[in-house]
């Protein structure tokens, strides 16, 4: 059977740049470019805005850029992770809606999880990183700079997005 749309579900006026399903509820986060994260829930007949987290104050990073905000859940469903330009990567406590982890790791444009669920794979156009993710403050394991650092180099063009292999060791 082909996929059916379920729902269409209204965003007012901003753009969503991302989304991601909650693997163990019915709950979908969306990403947009006004600096926000939604919460819907999906249980109902017509989905519902469950809450919204402010990511970046403001919708733009300057110069009219907006922010683009993309989100991921962690595969246990309680932590969500939200990234965008010109500001941190938050780790938020899915149950409590409210920031657990603030650290620094800055600008990045995309977040994804490991399998079990303590490291954390960021990119932010020019550099991949690994973040130890257990303790409030997560911590940078290993750094692959990309263009513009033609010696450390292992890649030739921007990275926009990067995420574990199913045996999340590898990048």
């Amino acid at each position: 059977d082909a996929p059916k749309l379920h729902d269409a579900i209204d965003v007012d006026e901003h753009c969503v740049w991302s989304v991601a399903f909650s693997g163990v509820s019915r709950v979908l986060a969306s990403g947009g470019t006004d600096g926000n994260v939604r919460l819907w829930d999906l249980t109902a007949e017509k989905p519902k805005q469950r809450a919204k987290l402010r990511v970046h104050p403001g919708g733009s990073v300057g110069l009219g850029i907006p922010v683009w905000v993309k989100v991921a859940f962690s595969h246990d469903g309680q932590t969500l992770a939200s990234s965008s330009i010109g500001e941190v990567v938050r780790l938020w406590d899915f149950s409590t809606g409210k920031s657990k982890a603030r650290g620094r790791i800055k600008s990045e444009i995309s977040a994804c999880f490991s399998s079990d669920d303590k490291s954390l794979v960021t990119s932010d156009g020019w550099s991949v990183k690994v973040w130890d993710i257990n303790g409030r403050k997560p911590r940078k394991r290993a750094t692959w700079h990309g263009h513009g650092h033609p010696t450390l180099s292992p890649f030739q063009r921007p990275v926009l997005s990067a995420t574990f292999a199913s045996d999340g060791k590898t990048v």
